[in-house]
């Protein structure tokens, strides 16, 4: 067989092998067509433990790998796991009755976030944060998965947060923006800033500590502290 024979042959099995594919995804969305009802009923009872257990199967496995609803839907309950598994008292579930609930919610996040990202627009996301239960790990979470600059919207957040006295979570957005971009001294004196405002003098003292080569910007911080 010459070359353009081989070729042909190879042409034709990637062919075949994609439309097996098709055809094997088109079964497959048949015979999950029901997941939707399944996971709405389970929001509208409340039952989060069963859907936590659902989002292990096999089925919705396979249904995240066929239906961008479902693979959002698959986040949602990731940001919820985190929140559930360190006692939030908001979650990204709260009020939501139904997946096309779950899913608005999470993509108006994230529009909302890149508004904050690109065209600073602070009173979009303070509006949202108002109307929604926004924990610290549903905004991590977005970030990790759909910012574009990481770190500066992690920091945009944080003073945000900061700003409107929600000192637990901008500490803790302050926190992960120390593990995207380890040692920067800003953002150990904003730490810093937080522990003082709330009274807390030995945290405060230990995020100074944390700071290797004390800059113009630490010495900024402490005429503010008067120290």
């Amino acid at each position: 067989m010459g070359t353009d024979g081989i070729e042909r042959a190879c042409a034709e099995e990637k062919v075949t092998k994609e439309r097996r594919r098709e055809k094997e995804n088109a079964r497959l969305r048949q015979e999950y067509a029901n997941y939707r009802e399944e996971i709405d009923c389970f929001l509208e009872k409340k039952a989060y433990e069963e859907l936590l257990s659902y989002q292990e199967t096999d089925k919705f496995r396979k249904v995240c790998n066929l239906d961008s609803e479902a693979a959002i839907m698959n986040v949602v309950l990731c940001i919820y796991r985190d929140e559930r598994k360190n006692h939030c008292e908001e979650n990204i579930l709260a009020g939501i009755h139904t997946m096309k609930e779950a899913r608005r919610r999470f993509l108006q996040a994230k529009f909302v976030m890149w508004k904050l990202e690109f065209f600073d627009e602070n009173d979009l996301f303070l509006d949202f944060l108002e109307k929604n239960p926004v924990s610290s790990y549903f905004l991590m979470h977005l970030i990790y998965t759909s910012s574009f600059e990481k770190g500066d919207a992690a920091l945009k957040m944080a003073m945000l947060l900061k700003e409107k006295r929600r000192f637990a979570q901008a500490f803790a957005m302050l926190n992960y923006l120390d593990q995207l971009c380890p040692g920067e001294e800003v953002v150990y004196c904003e730490m810093a800033d937080i522990c003082i405002i709330t009274g807390q003098a030995e945290s405060a003292a230990n995020c100074i500590g944390r700071i290797k080569e004390p800059t113009a910007i630490l010495a900024g911080y402490r005429r503010k502290w008067g120290i």
